[in-house]
This record gives structure tokens, C-alpha cells and sequence, in this order.
């Protein structure tokens, strides 16, 4: 899939704009806070995902806006955009306390937009996949799996619940019937945990096929194991547990408590955790393979062409290794969004200026 044109009116600090992009790389420069984010954040938004960083609705309003100043006034965002490729599809977003969604003409919801423009995006934050919390590992893996299933985060966002509901059980004063509710909960709780963990850990699996398969193809040739980790048995692990649980009120065992571990299978780092052992521009180029890696899957299983959102993601390599990485992203053929405080574009790369919040074609 390719974004066609898109329409931002109100957004952050980007001035209304109209904007028809190309297929493949489009790279966005500029100085530091003109707006560069804030353009990758609006295709992200049209793309299913929402904002980054789950931003409130309120913080994407424009401050330029006449009505800033006024409370009484409401103020609201608007972005639209058509796509093509596999299908056809036209997104129209509007933005004020709460996001309205329209895919083709028609009310929807994130999760109906994510099936029609499959997109993955790479933050600065992301470089702390290999050696940041758990919590970021699972989340990643969470959204390759709602993209590959959305049937996937409905039954996420089911478990999160009963987790909450049994969290809310433990932190009360326990009885003989407030312990009946608590064994009851653990039921659900395995069963949806059990067949989360199965869909992870097979697509997984198949992230892992991907980044071997395209190591021939792609600089750097980084070499990575991908590791589930979790209670092996969430049956045993509610029973082996509970002691435990009841003391941190806390639910112990389970997908939200699982991880993903990033090991080096060769080289001088053989056998130590990527994490551990990768110097900060390694980690972003490996975490860049795994994001291809994720796309080549999303673009076999679903037989659509992701879109990539890439954030900033040069930063800390040398010239050569910026050269090598857009020359990858280049030969995956998808279309892809690349911001850069300072980058020199080759012939055949277009390149568009970000300033102080509008953009422009630069030749």
C-alpha cells in the first residue's frame, strides 16, 4: 500500500497542507523541532495507529490556532488522505476532545484502518527494543500480531481486562467467597494468556525466518536469536504463584509478564544478549532488521505492501552506515518516510524540507 495525497489541516504546528507523495523512499529534513515528527505522527494516525506516544487528542491541536486562547471557541484537527496499491482506501480523521474515524466514507475503527494501510514506524525510543524494558519488547510484538490478526487485539484487550479485574481482587481483604472469584478468574486468564502466548511465539517465529532470509540482501548482516520467554505452563505458574501473588497483589504470570530475548549467534559477541553486547549504533541498525523483518511477514501473510514510519533513524551511524541503510530501505520497494536533521540525498531520492512547519518538495 502507498499513501497517495494527504490533507492535514490544524495538526501540531504543520500549516494546512496538501501533499502528494511518491512511491518509495521520501526523505523529510530539517531542523530540530520544525515538524518532521509531527508529519510521520499524522500518517501514523491515518494509518490506524494513532499518536505517538498515546498523546490525548487535545495535545495534537494546532497552538497556532485562532481559537487557542478562547475556551468557549472548540477547537479541532482534520486529516484525510487516499491510498492505493492492493486496494483502494480514503481515511478521514477528525480530531477534538476524541478521534472520529472514516475509512471509504464509512464510520470505523482503528483496527478497520490498520487492515487497509499496514504500517510500521520506528521512534527514537524504539533503539531501546534490544536493551529496554520487557514492556516495549512485548509491546512491538503486540502490534505485528493486531496487524497479522485483529482478532488478536480484541483478545488482548479482553486479557488486560481480566487482569485488571483480578489485580483489583487482590489488592482487596480476602474471604472465603473473595477466593472462590479469585480461582474462578485464573480460568479465563490461562486460556486467553495461553493462546496470546501461541499466536507471539509464532510470530515470532516467523520474524525471526524473515531476518535470516533477508540478511543476504541487507547491510549490516547483524545475526540475531529471537526468544520467547514466559511461564512454560500458566496453569503450574497460577498455582506455583499464588503465595507470591497474594503478597504483591499483583497478577505474576502471563503474557503481560513476558519477554523477548535478543541474542548474537555469531562474531565476537556469540552467545552474549544483543542488548548487552551491541554498541548503540549496532542496536539501531538490528532493530531496523527487525522491523524489515516484521514488514516482509505483514507484506506475505496479509499480500500488502507495509508502509514504513521512520523516525530520526540514522542518527548515531557514520555516513557509510546511513548510506547502507537507505539503500535497504530503498530496495524493499515499499513506500517510506524517513526524517533527518541532515542527510544528502542521491539522484533518484526525493527529498521534501520541514520548515517551521511546512513542507515543501527539495530539489
Amino acid at each position: 500500500m502507498r499513501f497517495i495525497e494527504t490533507f492535514c489541516f490544524g495538526f501540531r504546528n504543520i500549516k494546512p497542507c496538501r501533499l502528494t507523495w511518491r512511491q518509495g523512499l521520501n526523505i523529510l529534513a530539517g531542523a530540530n523541532g520544525a515538524g518532521k515528527t509531527n508529519i510521520l505522527e499524522s500518517l501514523n494516525i491515518l494509518s490506524g495507529w494513532g499518536a505517538f506516544g498515546g498523546a490525548k487528542m487535545t495535545q495534537l491541536l494546532s497552538w497556532n490556532d485562532d481559537n487557542f486562547l478562547d475556551s468557549n471557541k472548540p477547537r479541532s484537527a482534520a486529516l484525510s488522505c487516499s491510498a492505493n496499491g492492493e486496494h483502494d482506501a480514503r481515511v478521514e480523521v477528525k480530531i477534538a476532545s476524541r478521534a472520529t474515524l472514516r475509512l471509504n466514507g464509512d464510520a470505523a475503527g482503528y483496527s478497520d484502518i490498520r487492515a487497509s494501510l499496514p504500517s510500521l514506524s520506528f521512534l527514537p525510543s524504539d533503539v531501546n527494543l534490544l536493551d529496554g524494558s520487557p514492556q516495549a519488547r512485548r509491546l512491538f510484538l503486540d502490534k505485528v500480531c493486531a496487524l497479522l490478526s485483529p482478532l488478536y487485539a480484541r483478545r488482548l484487550a479482553e486479557y488486560r481486562r481480566l487482569i485488571r479485574q483480578r489485580t483489583s481482587m487482590l489488592r482487596n481483604t480476602f474471604s472465603t467467597g473473595q477466593n472462590l472469584s479469585l480461582r474462578a478468574s485464573a480460568v479465563p486468564l490461562i486460556q486467553l494468556g495461553s493462546w496470546i502466548r501461541e499466536v507471539r511465539a509464532q510470530v515470532l517465529g516467523h520474524i525471526h525466518l524473515n531476518m535470516e532470509e533477508g540478511r543476504a540482501e541487507a547491510r549490516p548482516c547483524l545475526s540475531l536469536s529471537l526468544d520467547y520467554r514466559g511461564y512454560p505452563d500458566m496453569e503450574r505458574g497460577f498455582y506455583d504463584t499464588k503465595e507470591r501473588e497474594r503478597h504483591a497483589r499483583a497478577v505474576l504470570v502471563g503474557p503481560h509478564r513476558d519477554d523477548i530475548v535478543f541474542t548474537c549467534v555469531d562474531g565476537v559477541n556469540k552467545g552474549h544478549f544483543a542488548g548487552e553486547a551491541l554498541s548503540r549504533g549496532q542496536k539501531r541498525r538490528a532493530v531496523i532488521m527487525i522491523i524489515l523483518a516484521a514488514g516482509r511477514l505483514i507484506e506475505k501473510k496479509l499480500r500488502a505492501a507495509p508502509i514504513l514510519l521512520l523516525d530520526d533513524v540514522c542518527a548515531e551511524l557514520d555516513e557509510t552506515a546511513k548510506r547502507e541503510t537507505i539503500d535497504t530501505l530503498s530496495s524493499t520497494g515499499w513506500q517510506t518516510f524517513v526524517t533527518s536533521a541532515s542527510f544528502q540525498a542521491q539522484r533518484g531520492e526525493l527529498m521534501w524540507l520541514v520548515k517551521d512547519g511546512s513542507v515543501e518538495p527539495y530539489f
